[in-house]
């Protein structure tokens, strides 16, 4: 496998000949250079280009490196490094300031090496300075700490969104900093995305240790373009720097995309859910599950944590944004959640918003989706929270299509229900391009018909680069039989923000949650 960087420091050969020190950098503490970061590779190449001849040829650190490591361990060579290091210490101040006027005045001088070209193990790096101990000693950024499976919204979620480093980087993204060795940035990929190349401080599956060497090569290739002729990069150009909440950073999004499961906060119940998802996953997938070849369906998007979210708040609150309710007494005086049956459509996998209802007391809560083998784990997680939540009534899962009015009604009616219309209309993230032709079109026909001016309807839309085709659909279409109000930014759950932790889609904008208030005596058609 390639490095990040694939060569070495020119050797010294000739000055250890003489019995000369080639130089007297620190580039790691002790405790820096017994960690991860610090390969054996590296520690043998650093003593073989900086200590004396006699101390080499005592520790018998002759050689190729890739001979040398075989018969060294890691503990010895961090003791060879710390007693080189005292010695280092210990040298006469004049001898230092000597050596120091000699050589450049760059922090850190990057150099490859002709040894490790030519075997194509690019494990190691040299480290030259002539800069103060301060500059000498900037970490590399460290191997990632161990994290769990989960990409949830606080440190109480299953899965971490620690930045990457235990150390601290430099102080600013213009900062120069080493290139990462190999090391680094495996365990910064690991760190990320545990389901695709194996958890760290676990064997990885043959499948896992083959992706992961394909990303390692292509992103320490991406790290050392960036590099400048002293083989240092700008902080801001590592990737390795940059926050999980980054939206260039596509490895921490593909790591929350791929977790087994997602831990949301709910601060306005004070609990949390945990649920399961599976993305491109052969156990859910079937002939059915074609008609949406990405398999959207399987995982806990940030539209349903925003919505599920909302529906804790107050109901006058939630009143206040429906346009044939915010100003009706009645409906205030009257509306309780013990009283409402609830409907969520295109549920997915999680059901989030209407686990929430069932939470808050709904006296009924139906989980549609049009794909059966997505609700074999809605289910699942339904079961789940029943467990948790012992009181609340169980939400029942059933697969719906959209259509026109007698289709829908004619689905509710086979399954022995007869709630239509709804008091309340769930969907979270429905509405997106797709290679699913007519979707929109059906999805409005079944709010109109399963819906009445009474209805609260919420709905929530984020921007995946086709905002304008979204607006000319409401505008047009949704307008015609709804008043629609645009909930308020302040009252969205943080993860409608880019930059929020645990926030799923950093790379997309904000996602928003829209209330649509049926007119009255508006009836769907079936071109719709």
């Amino acid at each position: 496998m390639c490095e990040a960087s694939t060569s070495r420091g020119p050797s010294s050969a000739p000055e250890r000949a003489s019995g000369t020190r080639k130089g007297t950098c620190q580039p790691w503490t002790a405790a820096q250079a017994a960690s991860d970061d610090v390969s054996k590779k590296m520690l043998i190449q650093y003593l073989q280009e900086h200590a004396e001849a006699t101390f080499v040829t005592e520790n018998k650190l002759n050689g190729v490196i890739t001979a040398v490591v075989t018969r060294v361990t890691k503990e010895q060579l961090v003791e060879m490094y710390e007693k080189h290091i005292s010695s280092v210490v210990d040298a006469s101040a004049s001898s230092d300031a000597a050596e120091a006027a000699s050589e450049p005045t760059n922090a850190f001088t990057f150099a490859p090496s002709a040894e490790a070209s030519s075997d194509n193990d690019g494990s190691a790096f040299a480290f030259n300075t002539a800069a103060g101990q301060s500059e000498a000693t900037r970490a590399l950024p460290p191997a990632a700490s161990t994290v769990s499976a989960d990409q949830g919204a606080s440190a109480s979620a299953a899965r971490s969104v620690a930045p990457p480093s235990s150390v601290a980087p430099p102080s600013s993204p213009e900062a120069r900093v080493p290139m990462p060795g190999r090391e680094a940035v495996e365990a910064f990929l690991r760190r990320l995305n545990p389901v695709a190349y194996g958890s760290p401080g676990e064997r990885p599956t043959p499948a896992q240790s083959s992706a992961l060497d394909d990303a390692a090569n292509g992103l320490g290739a991406m790290i050392s373009s960036a590099a400048g002729p002293d083989g240092l990069l700008a902080q801001d150009a590592c990737p390795l720097y940059w926050p999980d909440e980054d939206p260039r950073n596509v490895w921490a999004l593909a790591g929350r995309l791929a977790a087994r499961t997602r831990t949301v906060q709910l601060p306005l119940l004070g609990l949390s859910a945990t649920l399961q998802q599976r993305w491109r996953e052969d156990d859910i997938g079937d002939d059915e599950c074609e008609i949406e070849s990405h398999s959207t369906a399987a995982a806990c998007w940030d539209g349903a944590v925003v919505l599920a979210d909302l529906l804790c708040l107050p109901p006058p609150v939630l009143l206040a944004h429906s346009a044939s309710m915010a100003r009706s007494v009645a409906s205030y005086a009257g509306w309780r959640w013990a009283d409402k049956s609830v409907l969520e459509l295109g549920c997915g996998i999680g059901a989030l918003p209407a686990l929430v209802t069932a939470f808050l007391g709904a006296r009924r809560v139906l989980c549609t989706d049009g794909h059966a083998s997505v609700l074999r784990m809605t289910r699942a997680n339904i079961a789940q929270w029943v467990s948790e939540h012992p009181r609340v009534t169980p939400p029942v899962a059933l697969r719906l299509l959209w259509g026109d009015g007698e289709y829908v009604r004619g689905q509710l009616r086979a399954a022995g229900l007869t709630e239509a219309p709804f008091d309340v209309i769930l969907a979270a993230d429905c509405l997106y391009v797709l290679e699913n032709p007519g979707a929109w079109g059906k999805f409005l026909s079944t709010v109109v018909a399963l819906s009445t001016p009474e209805t609260l309807v919420f709905v929530t839309y984020t921007d995946r680069g086709h905002n304008a085709l979204w607006e000319r659909f409401v505008s047009q279409r949704v307008r015609r039989y709804f008043d629609v109000v645009a909930v308020g930014s302040h009252l969205l759950h943080p993860a409608a923000q880019p930059g929020a932790p645990g926030r799923l889609e950093h790379h997309h904008p904000a996602c928003q949650v829209f209330c649509w208030a049926l007119k009255a005596a508006a009836s769907p058609t079936e071109s719709e």
